[in-house]
């Protein structure tokens, strides 16, 4: 009875660092050198592990570049906490640092730092196994003067639903007819930021080669590698100071699995609260050029045939105006939009439809997980 008394009495514990009530600025961006990339700058702020909240943008600052100089360079507020201008064409000499005032009337700068030139990406590679597509990337520096590199992408495929729809609810007529042109429903485009670190150096090697560097890996069972897949990656040549960074921030946020993975550690960025040092700013500003390079994955250039998931679960109901009970199914299912209609189901020598074919608006509508604008650099 006592043990039972005991387990009664117990109460959670929440340790203090989960409900803390600090938010600290978080700063995400590379000054872009050069007349060929724009500076955009992410600002958002930490929210406590317990806390529901997730709109994190920092909106209301003001944003800008400034060399050694004196000038400076507005950086204009898009919303949703990014800040951004056209290229500044800042010369690869110089030195910059980041300014940000914020709606609170803080202020923050990060340290002036050097620009550094990337060099061009030599190749992306891709390997189709069983379990799917590893995308590597490949570069050096013939002057071995970059040895600390970062990459990050941005995916874009095109997809098709599983069944093709040929019809449309009208809701003007609250019936069925054909699709217009530019209603159809069975092209469509997607696209993701990478949101992992993938960093590399070659500091302890006697040449400057990057070879065959992991950037992502492409389930086989994703839609994404079904017809067109296409990544761009871009490449950001880091400082050791920078480097280090992006390595700890790796630990903190990637490999903690056990207590024999790497634990977390202090992120010293170099962005301040100029009234406050001591206060934690989560950001590592760089500044040079960046390599881009894209490449394209076609369906027939995969030997490997892999299965879609979720395609398993598509079927097409056959949906009638009167059935056997006399019920309507076509209002039941297609005009309560619970199903997509794809075809007209008609009786032999008589063109009236008395139904239609039907399926659930994922396995027909590819806009339910995408969009139909085709990218302006898709390869047709």
């Amino acid at each position: 009875m006592a043990l039972l008394g005991w387990q009664a009495c117990k109460s959670s514990y929440v340790p203090p660092a989960i409900t803390a009530s600090a938010s600290y600025l978080v700063v995400e961006g590379t000054i872009a050198t050069g007349s060929a990339d724009s500076t955009v700058m992410k600002l958002s702020h930490t929210v406590n592990i317990s806390g529901k909240d997730t709109a994190t943008a920092e909106a209301g600052a003001q944003v800008a570049v400034q060399d050694e100089a004196g000038r400076s360079y507005t950086l204009a507020d898009y919303g949703s906490g990014r800040y951004a201008s056209a290229p500044l064409n800042l010369p690869l000499t110089g030195k910059y640092r980041l300014t940000i005032k914020r709606a609170d009337g803080n202020v923050y700068q990060s340290d002036y730092v050097q620009a550094k030139s990337s060099p061009t990406i030599d190749s992306i590679t891709y390997k189709a196994l069983n379990e799917g597509l590893y995308i590597s990337v490949n570069t050096h520096d013939a002057s071995n003067d970059t040895r600390y590199y970062r990459w990050d992408f941005q995916e874009n495929w095109e997809f098709h639903p599983y069944y093709f729809s040929n019809y449309v609810v009208d809701k003007n007529l609250n019936n069925v007819r054909e699709r217009a042109l530019g209603e159809y429903v069975n092209d469509c485009f997607q696209s993701q930021k990478s949101n992992s670190i993938t960093i590399n150096s070659n500091a302890k090697l006697t040449q400057d080669v990057i070879s065959q560097q992991p950037i992502t890996f492409v389930s086989g069972n994703s839609e994404k590698v079904n017809y067109i897949y296409s990544i761009e990656v871009r490449q950001y040549p880091l400082t050791e100071e920078a480097y280090n960074f992006w390595q700890n921030l790796k630990k903190n946020t990637e490999q903690l699995g056990s207590i024999f993975d790497a634990q977390p550690s202090q992120l010293t960025g170099n962005i301040h609260n100029t009234a406050n040092t001591a206060e934690p700013v989560i950001g590592y500003i760089s500044a040079g050029t960046i390599a881009k390079k894209r490449i394209y994955v076609k369906r027939s250039d995969i030997a490997r045939r892999w299965l879609t998931a979720g395609n398993e679960s598509c079927k097409i109901d056959s949906l009638l105006l009167t059935d056997k009970f006399g019920t309507n199914q076509v209002r039941e299912q297609l005009l309560t939009y619970l199903q997509i209609p794809l075809e007209t189901i008609t009786k032999i020598g008589t063109p009236t439809p008395i139904g239609y074919t039907g399926s659930s608006r994922y396995c027909g509508d590819c806009t339910t997980r995408g969009t139909t604008k085709k990218p302006s650099f898709w390869p047709y």
